[in-house]
């Protein structure tokens, strides 16, 4: 398998965490573009020492499981401690791209779960006792039943997201697609903050546009668009007009 430049491989998958880490320590455009992203993120949000940022898309297939996994990875870097959620509990997949175990994870949060450290796995960087190492925390989907979706439900959300809050300084929420299913759109008003990745090989302008208003209108805070596959040369400089965008430019083949 080959590397992309945005951090997946030639199948679409993940690499393995370690390198993943030294992907973004490198100077790769694609580390620079992940670094511009989160330093941007942090700027939209004034400062804040702690937030949810949820990581979306209009469409399946966009690219925003491996956008949430690297802006998860540069917060990290950052020293920030962080948390990354898989709250597409149609399609999970964080449990499979890292791969961890998904026995239990986000959908016993939902069912009642008071402290949701029983389930949270983490990812170390680095030797086992490498004081310079990194801890990434993930917490996968979980058993999907239908009790977990019944109670995907702004009342249940909020306690668990408080609880999040509680014990790590950025959550990112890795959810589903705005035009599949309507779960983003309870999420959205909980958070901080949203980015909404737009693959230009798979997403039309007027996709996007309503994905972006449903957004909007369900009290969702956009910070800005994430591009993928974007070529100038082909789309034009004024594709993304309608949008707040980063300045650096993604490819993803996931």
């Amino acid at each position: 398998m080959t590397a992309q430049k945005n951090g997946s491989t030639s199948d679409g998958s993940i690499p393995n965490f370690n390198d993943l880490v030294k992907l973004h320590y490198s100077h790769s455009e694609i580390g620079h573009a992940y670094e511009t992203l989160k330093n941007n993120t942090l700027l939209h949000l004034q400062g804040a020492s702690k937030f949810i940022l949820l990581v979306t898309s209009a469409q399946p297939l966009e690219g925003k499981t491996t956008i949430a996994i690297n802006l998860a990875i540069s917060m990290m870097l950052a020293r920030k401690k962080t948390l990354i959620v898989d709250t597409d509990l149609r399609r999970p997949q964080l449990h499979k791209l890292f791969p961890l175990e998904n026995k239990r994870g986000f959908t016993d949060i939902l069912l009642g779960a008071k402290d949701p450290s029983p389930f949270i796995q983490d990812i170390l960087s680095g030797e086992p006792n490498d004081s310079q190492g990194y801890q990434l925390n993930v917490l996968t989907s979980g058993k999907v039943t239908q009790s977990a979706l019944k109670m995907f439900g702004t009342e249940t959300l909020k306690s668990a997201f408080d609880q999040f809050l509680e014990k790590f300084d950025v959550v990112i929420l890795d959810a589903p697609p705005v035009l599949a299913v309507s779960d983003t759109l309870l999420l959205a008003p909980l958070s901080q903050g949203i980015l909404l990745v737009l693959n230009s090989g798979v997403v039309t302008e007027e996709q996007a546009l309503t994905a972006k208003n449903r957004l909007q209108k369900s009290g969702g805070k956009i910070l800005g668009a994430v591009m993928n596959r974007f070529d100038e040369k082909v789309h034009g400089a004024g594709f993304n007009s309608y949008f707040q965008y980063y300045g650096s430019r993604t490819e993803t083949s996931s």
